[in-house]
């Protein structure tokens, strides 16, 4: 599949788009902690349009005086962070404090990865895990894997370049291994409820990371073959939303391929 959705978008870039919306609901709900305002400041000196894409987290991740809790706002609030569902769990002051306190040791465990200073599949496991479990010292309020994946694509740079795990990338990901034959059903559980489409990782939250890593394996496996930047074709099969009748979305030619076997 995803030989398709390359040849379908030889010139492909996720538009920019403001995150406005975000930052005022972060300003509404917390607006007085240090980490918001902080940020804030941060958006109106250098991004006063609050106009965010991949390119710009891409260089904010990499500037290494930006602090870590303005990296993670700016990506959460980039990420589309619901308001409805997300945002009230997320801003409360120990939550927002407990980012600001991790700060100095979570860019510590990127540099050591990204710098190839501890055996990376060991090291990336003791991230995700810190981040997923609710005793893990990164464990924030209202996030979720779809949610905290986003920093270790954007944070972390490696020959098994880890991307987001959200709904669209795992489906994607999903209908490639089906095209290409290969065993998704230990990674993959699926299901259809009145229409709609589940994938989850199979097991549980305890063994996770193992099904994340096999599957961010797999991934960079297939671009190193088709000679692709993973963030690029991760870029690529998020696909365009609110246009499921597209017939050459993403979305949607994932979606065909998973209900052939359901």
């Amino acid at each position: 599949m995803f030989e398709q959705l390359i040849a379908n978008n030889p010139n492909h870039q996720q538009q920019n788009f403001s995150i406005i919306s975000f930052v005022n609901k972060a300003i509404q709900l917390t607006g007085h902690h240090p980490s918001i305002i902080n940020s804030v400041n941060y958006l109106n000196t250098y991004h006063p349009q609050f106009d965010i894409g991949r390119a710009e987290l891409n260089a904010i991740w990499t500037n290494l005086e930006i602090p870590i809790y303005t990296k993670i706002l700016i990506t959460f609030w980039w990420g589309n962070m619901s308001h409805k569902d997300q945002a009230p769990l997320f801003y409360n002051d120990n939550n927002l404090s407990k980012i600001l306190n991790f700060s100095e040791k979570f860019m510590v465990e990127l540099t050591q990865i990204n710098n190839q200073q501890i055996e990376f599949e060991t090291a990336l496991k003791s991230l995700y895990n810190s981040l997923k479990f609710k005793d893990g010292c990164y464990k924030m309020d209202g996030i979720n894997t779809a949610f905290f994946t986003k920093l270790l694509q954007f944070g972390i740079t490696n020959p098994i370049q880890p991307i987001i795990a959200d709904k669209w990338s795992i489906r994607a990901i999903l209908a490639d291994m089906i095209n290409q034959g290969y065993g998704y059903n230990s990674i993959f559980r699926i299901g259809l409820t009145n229409g709609k489409i589940s994938v989850n990782f199979r097991g549980s939250e305890k063994n996770e990371f193992e099904k994340y890593l096999e599957m961010i394996q797999y991934f960079n496996l297939r671009c190193t073959t088709l000679q692709i930047n993973p963030r690029e074709l991760e870029e690529i099969m998020f696909g365009v939303g609110n246009a499921m009748h597209v017939q050459n979305n993403p979305r949607l030619i994932a979606q065909n391929i998973i209900l052939q076997i359901l």
